[in-house]
């Protein structure tokens, strides 16, 4: 599937077209500058993809459409913002471990929801650059500017059918994997 990128939001793919909004269009790098041994390996054709996502069936559905589009991501879910954060903690403790590429983050989840999450990456210093992709059922102009006032990279309302999750997770992935450029 071909996809070309008109500016810095726009996908059309096949005969579907695919609106990730990101705001503001711009190049995000995601490593934190001081902990340069947490940059993902490029050549390793792998990426770490963290998920937070609540529901068992979407959580299922997800790593599905990746593995349909024949990725070999290694995908990392959590259940909640608590368990997101503690992930990333650990992993910058552990410094061999490197951080994910890219989250995608529910927004209505128990313990700590998408936003508050959203808010404390983008105001953590050492977590600022992980591009946040908010994957919600959420449709609501108001939330979608609320979150890219926080600091979102991007939201895409989630799909109503598979074939079309499959369509929106190989555009995504095209999108942070090989199109958008880092540093």
């Amino acid at each position: 599937m071909g996809c070309l990128l008109f500016g810095t939001t726009h996908f059309f793919c096949a005969s579907r077209s695919i609106l990730i909004r990101a705001y503001p269009p711009r190049k995000v790098p995601f490593f934190c500058s001081t902990f340069l041994s947490l940059t993902i390996d490029h050549d390793m054709g792998s990426f770490l993809i963290l998920i937070a996502e609540d529901d068992a069936d979407d959580r299922f559905l997800l790593k599905s459409a990746f593995e349909e589009n024949g990725f070999k991501d290694t995908l990392h879910f959590v259940e909640n913002g608590v368990e997101l954060l503690d992930f990333l903690n650990e992993s910058l403790a552990a410094r061999s471990v490197r951080l994910p590429h890219f989250i995608m983050l529910d927004l209505n989840m128990p313990k700590k929801d998408g936003r508050e999450v959203l808010k404390e990456i983008k105001t953590n210093p050492d977590f600022r650059k992980i591009p946040v992709i908010i994957f919600s059922t959420t449709n609501s102009k108001q939330e979608m500017s609320r979150c890219f006032e926080l600091g979102a990279n991007s939201y895409i309302t989630k799909p109503n059918s598979y074939e079309q999750l499959i369509h929106t997770i190989a555009a995504l992935r095209q999108y942070w994997t090989e199109i958008n450029n880092y540093p």
